[in-house]
């Protein structure tokens, strides 16, 4: 996941608020298992009423490669908090899921995710217009593709 600061920072009451972009890039699944052979899978980011979503990928020997990029813009809160001048961030939380195409109601897990987890420790570093950063991970899958690992940076 890559975080960018688009534009500066505005004062509200007790803190700043920030325009951010994050960009979520899908890798692929591994690991599932065989009877999802042949399945399309999407991958979905959710928070609130914005949904975004990939391409549909096809499962070729329990993998779906989808190389997709999902970009929302949204505005963080922030304000200062302790002695070392640390941030403390208003959570955004976004939903991140796969279905399968054409079987939505087939749980293959859900992650909540809050991207403020993501921020710098201070305002400070949030403030440089140029601020930015980068993290990769996995995400276990359960219900129907239990074992298998969305792979994300």
């Amino acid at each position: 996941m890559e975080l960018e600061t688009v534009k500066g920072s505005s004062i509200n009451r007790g803190g700043r608020r920030f325009n951010c972009r994050f960009s979520l890039h899908v890798h692929l699944i591994e690991g599932l298992p065989s009877s999802l052979d042949d399945a399309s899978l999407c991958v979905y980011w959710k928070r609130h009423d914005e949904v975004l979503v990939t391409p549909p990928a096809k499962v070729i020997q329990s993998v779906a490669e989808f190389e997709a990029m999902l970009t929302c813009t949204c505005s963080i809160s922030g304000s200062r908090s302790g002695h070392h001048n640390s941030a403390k961030y208003e959570a955004k939380h976004f939903l991140l899921y796969a279905s399968m195409v054409g079987a939505p109601e087939l749980d293959l897990g859900k992650h909540r995710v809050d991207l403020t987890r993501l921020l710098p420790l201070t305002l400070e570093e949030l403030e440089e217009e140029k601020s930015s950063g980068t993290w990769t991970t996995s995400f276990r899958l359960s219900g129907a593709a239990k074992g298998a690992a969305m792979n994300v940076s």
